[in-house]
């Protein structure tokens, strides 16, 4: 027995102007559900950073557009360096948390940590301590 095709007239689904279908585009476009899509902390997809290492400092840079410094929490704990976005929005229904940790070198001055963000970046600049290389002649006794 051969499978039964069921066709489904075109007229039932209508033609759509060119017009209403860019409308219906951008409606979509403008949805929480797509902008949501677009934002990695809301996917729990690891916001991207870099770490550099400079003579008197180590420096982190995040890319967060779009986060205002109070959803952020910047903490040290253990010798582990802690970054972690919340976003809350209640008017959308949504709530997102994300975070990144790096272990700190030993030669990080902790008291000196500063962070600055602008322009959707933060930088966090962790100086290190000047290490001074101390030499010492031990003497054999015989």
């Amino acid at each position: 027995m051969l499978p039964t095709l069921r066709v489904v007239p075109l007229s039932k689904f209508g033609p759509r102007p060119a017009h209403r279908w860019f409308e219906e585009v951008e409606e979509q476009l403008a949805s929480p559900l797509f902008k949501s899509l677009l934002n990695p902390i809301a996917n729990n997809v690891a916001f991207p950073w870099t770490t550099e290492t400079q003579d008197q400092a180590y420096v982190i840079k995040a890319e967060l557009p779009g986060v205002r410094p109070e959803e952020l929490n910047l903490s040290i704990e253990e010798g582990r360096l802690t970054l972690e976005v919340i976003q809350n929005e209640q008017a959308q229904h949504r709530f997102a948390r994300q975070k990144r940790s790096v272990l700190l070198p030993k030669d990080v001055v902790i008291d000196d940590i500063k962070a600055k963000q602008e322009h959707g970046v933060l930088t966090i600049t962790l100086p290190r301590q000047n290490k001074t290389v101390v030499t010492k002649v031990i003497k054999i006794e015989s």
